[in-house]
């Protein structure tokens, strides 16, 4: 599943249309890209996060062009159809670079985000198969 999602202004009611299946990534990637429509908005910190409806993959795109289309103030820079892997490809040089200045910016915060994913991961020994559940087990049960 798919949801088709507003992002409102709430300062002067510009408006931004996307789509997602995960809505944390989604703004962070949003956050991160310094040229889409979105990040004006973002920028305000007085936004609503609004989702229009849920819809399956293969009208995804249909979907969130039906709203660019049929809202008032949207913002889009480009359309909902857009190849998005060819805007990549153009731009990927642009995107690369951008992860690495925040990689170099923020040595010390990943390498703590690192090591809070490895200690996560090693308080269920890395068993998949633990990941769901609420029993967490010593590793060296296993020795």
């Amino acid at each position: 599943m798919v949801y088709i999602y507003k992002l409102v202004d709430n300062t002067n009611n510009n408006i931004y249309i996307g789509s997602t299946k995960d809505f944390i990534k989604r703004i962070s990637h949003h956050k991160i890209i310094k040229d889409c429509s979105s990040t004006i908005i973002l920028n305000n910190n007085n936004y609503n996060f609004i989702i229009l409806e849920e819809c399956d993959e293969n009208i995804r795109y249909e979907r969130e062009q039906y709203y660019i289309d049929n809202m008032d103030n949207v913002i889009n820079k480009r359309d909902a159809v857009h190849n998005r892997k060819k805007y990549y490809q153009k731009n990927k040089e642009k995107y690369n670079e951008l992860a690495r200045e925040y990689k170099k910016n923020n040595k010390e915060k990943i390498k703590i985000n690192n090591k809070k994913r490895l200690d996560w991961k090693n308080s269920w020994c890395g068993d998949y198969r633990y990941v769901g559940n609420l029993l967490r087990i010593s590793c060296d049960i296993f020795s």
